[in-house]
């Protein structure tokens, strides 16, 4: 008994040795702990949520969920997302109007905010390349095929927003700005005149450039597709065609790069019951089409007793682009949950210009 009563009382002191030793140990460490250097769950960081209107042109009436191809966002429409040097690219995703908002499209690769400091925040629809991933300026062709369709259209139609995001506005609304211009052509008819399909050209724009996601930069290319070193050629125009019917009400719709028009005319030929026919737009009147306004023009078939039907271009109208058809709207409520203040940047100075309609057999 007293053999084993030796044996217990080493036994508790080596165990009081080893745990003076272990506090000496992390005494030592807490003195080299510097604040950030572990982070546990729940104690660090703050997750950003997003929402996005287009811009509403300094009109605080007009303060919707609103892009090119309706008057609201659309389940599924993507926006690509950067949020400081790290967070780069990530796809977030409109889920529907119960939110009004988006959402990552990989929760693994939502945006979060780390440290007290403020970061920027930049986006673009539509969404391309992969979450991570820092896309390069991106080539785009303003084709007669690319805008053929609202869904093509769609993809030509670059928006761009930039924000900040800190701790204390965890809640970013982005407000977009289209990038590109808008032309819509119109067509309608005087009583007693009845309108077929119409074979439409817009003559002479550029359609090669390109579109940066991270800046928001468009711009044409200087030298065409088909040119070479060997042999160099400026970028030369082309024409785009759509032929309208009822179902498209008879309107031509394009998505075009800012360009200044170096023709003598914008040039509107239209072919209606096998004949065709001339509207010119002067430069004086047009002389470039701005990114971020549409070109709203209305042409109208008259039938004269001594023609068969004369098409005179009888309205146009240029304005911040903000819907589909080009005119005012009343919108939704603005995203619920978002504290963030958004103020849109002006769209500049530009007048509506009246042209004086002119009669093209």
């Amino acid at each position: 008994m007293k053999n084993d009563s030796r044996k217990h009382q080493k036994m508790m002191k080596g165990s009081y040795l080893a745990l003076a030793f272990a506090s000496l140990l992390f005494a030592g460490c807490d003195n080299d702990i510097k604040e950030g250097d572990y982070k546990f769950a729940g104690d660090q960081g703050t997750k950003v949520t997003f929402s996005a209107v287009v811009n509403p042109q300094g009109d605080d009436n007009l303060n919707g969920s609103t892009r090119v191809s309706g008057v609201t966002w659309e389940t599924g429409d993507s926006l690509g997302i950067t949020c400081g040097p790290k967070q780069v690219n990530i796809q977030y995703r409109y889920e529907g109007p119960e939110t009004h908002a988006f959402y990552a499209v990989d929760n693994t690769h939502e945006v979060w905010l780390l440290g007290s400091e403020e970061y920027a925040v930049s986006a673009y629809y539509p969404y391309m390349g992969s979450d991570g991933v820092e896309l390069a300026a991106q080539q785009v062709v303003t084709s007669s095929e690319n805008n053929a369709t609202e869904e093509g259209r769609a993809k030509l139609d670059f928006l761009y927003a930039s924000a900040t995001a800190n701790r204390d506005n965890p809640n970013v609304q982005l407000t977009f700005n289209h990038k590109m211009s808008r032309v819509m052509l119109t067509f309608q008819a005087d009583a007693g005149v009845e309108l077929t399909d119409i074979d439409c050209y817009i003559v002479g724009t550029r359609q090669h450039g390109t579109i940066n996601p991270n800046t928001g930069a468009v711009a044409l290319d200087e030298m065409d597709p088909e040119s070479t070193d060997e042999n160099p050629i400026p970028q030369k125009p082309r024409d785009l065609n759509q032929v309208l019917t009822a179902a498209n009400n008879y309107t031509f719709t394009a998505i075009l790069f800012p360009q200044t028009l170096t023709e003598r005319v914008l040039l509107i030929e239209a072919g209606m019951r096998g004949i065709y026919y001339k509207v010119e737009i002067p430069l004086a009147d047009l002389p470039e089409l701005k990114g971020g306004y549409s070109y709203n023009y209305t042409v109208t078939a008259k039938n004269y007793s001594n023609e068969p039907i004369v098409l005179e271009l009888t309205g146009s109208e240029i304005m911040p682009w903000n819907n589909q058809d080009g005119g005012t709207f009343v919108p939704e409520p603005s995203p619920a949950g978002t504290d963030a203040g958004a103020n849109p940047p002006s769209w500049g100075d530009i007048p509506t210009e009246t042209i004086t309609p002119t009669v093209k057999p």
